[in-house]
């Protein structure tokens, strides 16, 4: 399990983003979500992507 608030749906985490950059006036906002196969969830981070994945794709993504 991880430490980090987990969204069990990928439109889930989306929409979180989507309304954290629309509520929020701080400048370290969400930028991106990705999908942690430890607990089979999904996190937000404000880190840029760091791959050239886009889309906001994960390589640990469930098939």
């Amino acid at each position: 399990m991880c430490d980090k608030v987990t969204y069990t749906t990928q439109r889930e985490v989306s929409g979180i983003i989507t309304k954290c950059k629309s509520a929020s006036s701080r400048s370290r906002t969400p930028k991106r979500y990705y999908y942690c196969g430890n607990c089979n969830g999904w996190h937000v981070t404000s880190q840029k992507n760091k791959s050239k994945r886009t889309n906001n794709e994960s390589r640990n993504k469930p098939k």
